[in-house]
């Protein structure tokens, strides 16, 4: 038998060793424990805003842009997460760093005022995506996003006749 018969079976058993362990590694552990949503929570005046959820405001007239008064809260009700590592990080194109938790601030940081601006000098929607993050003991991480919606003055959000609406999923 010939040293070339000899080396495709190991090439054969290494590339199935290699895909083997590649599946591995794309499997959850086993402990299956996630981290609690609870870590870190997005909130308006009304309350929490859902993971995913959008806020919408209308600009005043002659304004070409909408504040939103938010704040961030960490570890809120029952939740049986660890105490925060250091301070949630919020990003986003509208500046909303200021929006502040740190694992010294009680329950919820202070409301700040983040700018959403319209588009085409007042004339169209713009939006903000903001993502909070949230770092605590044993790889507990929890991400949100919220979608800030400002509408031009003239119109109105969704089919709210007030003008003022928060898409949520468990409103009526």
């Amino acid at each position: 038998m010939s040293n070339r018969a000899v080396q495709h079976p190991r090439l054969g058993r290494v590339a199935v060793l290699a895909c083997a362990s590649a599946l591995l590694g794309l499997v959850p552990p086993a402990s299956g424990a996630q981290a609690p949503e609870c870590l870190i929570e997005v909130h308006d005046q009304s309350g929490a805003v859902p993971d995913n959820g959008t806020v919408c405001a209308v600009a005043t007239s002659g304004s070409k842009f909408c504040t939103f008064n938010l704040e961030l809260c960490h570890n809120v009700g029952t939740c049986s997460a660890d105490p925060l590592k250091g301070k949630a990080r919020t990003t986003g194109h509208c500046n909303p760093g200021k929006l502040k938790v740190s694992s010294t601030d009680s329950s919820c940081g202070s409301f700040t005022g983040v700018k959403v601006r319209t588009k085409k000098n007042g004339k169209k929607m713009g939006k903000c995506l903001i993502r909070a993050q949230a770092h605590a003991g044993h790889q507990e991480n929890d991400v949100d996003k919220v979608t800030l919606e400002c509408v031009p003055s003239g119109m109105s959000c969704g089919a709210s006749p007030s003008g003022a609406f928060l898409d949520r999923p468990d409103a009526p």
